[in-house]
């Protein structure tokens, strides 16, 4: 049908019905399969997927501009959003709560009312704020009146320091484009509290063992004689250890130094400090996270290691997802179970270069390049979701490399509409998108990660099943997940576009021809991956033991890791 002629059938969108299904999916993520499914009841798409193509492929061009303005219109309605957002204080463990430039409450992160201790000078009710203190609201009235209302950062300043209890009400500016600015206020101390350590101070600010000891000492109030005698060295150590923090620091004297670190960007930086990590947090384990490889074609390979560096090689491909950063299990039970994990970023993805021609088999040499670099000989394999398919082209074209290979919530093959309709609903839309409307997904993606990786998995997870969903209760699996996403989209959206258009297309995989031991690991209630769908494939393996697990869903990599990793290693 031509866009150009609304449809008489009620059930088919109009030209214009279109484009306001546009602009919706650019203000909200959320609305894109009901876009998707407009375009695709538009143009008929049933079993004669071919007419429908060509259909679509004529009249892209009349709808094409309205895809571009929705997504620059609405890019700029989520800065505005994202700047008024307070939710980031959600977590911290201190009082805090959020006030407008009329000092109306807007938001507090605890129950209680009387956030603040009367000595604080400010008392909390339901709605507003009231400031006793004249000099403390004449501060605060400043600081609102003088952000710029379009300053992209956050800034923190010292209001009030109590001489007893040492703690500090602090405001840090929340500006809006909007107009006007909103306030977060605390009150703690934020040495007692432990938000700001010794090993905090080497971090931030590059300092030495020795000058971080010093600055905690100046910190808690001691003179330069006592920090001597605390730390059993002499005064001119101090002194010199003093001269070389002022410089790093950039501050010229004690207070300024005690101003600047305990009310400073170094606090602002501590807010949402984690307090348990699934990475290991060494300048060695950093760069061992962070490798680059030279391909002999000239393109760059990114890749992690995780573990113990002289443990059992076991390589991971990532899903769609993920990157190198995606780890399965903690750092502390990969070096528990003498493991040497090893994670590729595939083209486009984190620190991998780009590469426009590509398949499943397209990596296979890339993979024993590294390998050959890394001086391994043989090594385990285990693939999950889009993952596992990648893992089965590795284990048809490198046999001679992998021991055994565990293939995880593999995703089935498309090979028509019927199948792709046997899918979840967004699955399905992804997948024929990618195979006749490739121009329509490659915008679609942007709709969706526009807003940047946290959003992203927010809306990821709204659509997982609950067994899956409640991987994210864990805040440290949450912020893995954050940083590996960060890196699928660090290149933008071309990565997960040719992921998805390859598994759209043909596989061209021959089961029957590969040779290594197969582990299939497969989530019987999992509906992303529905098992009939793949388990006819699977048994085509000559040699492959399949593990199909009860009550178990798709992400089961992350809750079966060690059962997986023991059989595959036993």
């Amino acid at each position: 049908m031509s866009l150009d002629h609304p449809s008489t059938d009620s059930d088919e969108p109009s030209h214009w019905g279109l484009i306001d299904r546009i602009y919706e999916t650019g203000q909200s993520p959320k609305a894109w399969p009901l876009l998707v499914d407009s375009l695709f009841n538009s143009f008929r798409f049933d079993e004669n997927i071919d007419s429908g193509s060509a259909a679509l492929g004529t009249s892209l061009h009349e709808l094409w501009p309205h895809f571009e303005r929705a997504l620059s219109l609405n890019t700029y309605i989520d800065g505005i959003a994202d700047n008024t957002t307070a939710s980031p204080f959600a977590d911290v463990p201190y009082p805090f709560v959020v006030v407008n430039n009329t000092f109306d409450v807007v938001y507090r992160n605890a129950e209680s009312v009387n956030l603040f201790p009367p000595q604080s000078g400010v008392e909390v009710g339901v709605q507003k704020i009231s400031i006793t203190n004249a000099d403390i609201s004449r501060k605060l009235t400043t600081l609102v009146a003088g952000i710029p209302a379009t300053e992209p950062a956050r800034s923190i300043t010292p209001i009030y320091r109590d001489e007893q209890s040492n703690n500090h009400l602090v405001a840090i500016s929340l500006p809006r484009m909007t107009g006007g600015n909103l306030l977060a206020l605390g009150w703690f101390d934020p040495i007692d509290q432990g938000l700001l350590t010794a090993e905090h101070f080497r971090q931030l600010y590059q300092l030495t063992d020795a000058e971080s000891k010093v600055l905690n000492q100046v910190l808690r109030g001691q003179e330069t004689d006592q920090v001597a005698k605390s730390l059993v060295i002499g005064s001119a150590t101090v002194r010199t250890h003093l001269k070389s923090i002022y410089r790093k620091t950039a501050t010229t004297g004690k207070t300024d130094l005690i101003q600047t670190v305990r009310c400073g960007p170094a606090l602002l930086s501590r807010f949402l400090a984690p307090r348990t990590e699934m990475y290991a947090d060494t300048k060695e384990a950093r760069n061992r996270r962070n490798q680059i490889l030279e391909l002999h074609d000239g393109r760059e390979m990114g890749f992690a290691e995780f573990g113990a560096p002289n443990g059992r090689p076991v390589l991971l491909v990532h899903n769609l997802i993920g990157s190198r950063l995606q780890l399965p299990t903690s750092e502390d039970n990969l070096v528990a179970q003498n493991l040497r994990l090893i994670v590729p970023d595939r083209p486009g993805v984190g620190l991998s270069g780009f590469h426009s021609h590509r398949s499943f088999h397209y990596w296979t040499n890339d993979i024993g390049e590294l390998a050959d670099h890394l001086r391994i000989q043989k090594f385990h394999l285990i693939g999950s979701s889009m993952g596992a398919i990648y893992g089965l082209a590795l284990a048809q074209g490198l046999p001679d490399r992998i021991e055994r290979y565990a293939m995880v919530s593999c995703l089935p093959e498309i090979a028509d509409v019927k199948a792709a309709r046997k899918l979840l609903p967004s699955t399905c839309r992804l997948f024929l998108l990618a195979r006749y409307a490739p121009a329509v997904l490659e915008i679609i993606l942007k709709f969706i990660v526009r807003k940047g990786p946290e959003a992203y998995l927010d809306e990821l997870v709204c659509d997982l099943p609950a067994l899956d969903q409640r991987l994210y209760e864990d805040p440290a699996f949450n912020r893995m997940m954050v940083r590996a996403v960060s890196e699928t989209l660090r290149q933008g959206t071309a990565s997960i576009f040719n992921d998805i258009r390859i598994m759209a297309s043909p596989w061209q995989l021959s089961p029957e021809s590969i040779s290594i031991p197969v582990h299939f690991w497969h989530g019987e209630d999992d509906t992303m991956a529905p098992l009939p769908m793949i388990r006819e494939f699977a048994a085509k393996i000559p040699d492959c033991k399949q593990r199909l697990v009860e009550r178990e869903s798709h992400w089961l990599l992350f809750r079966q890791w060690n059962a997986i990793i023991a059989e595959l290693l036993r």
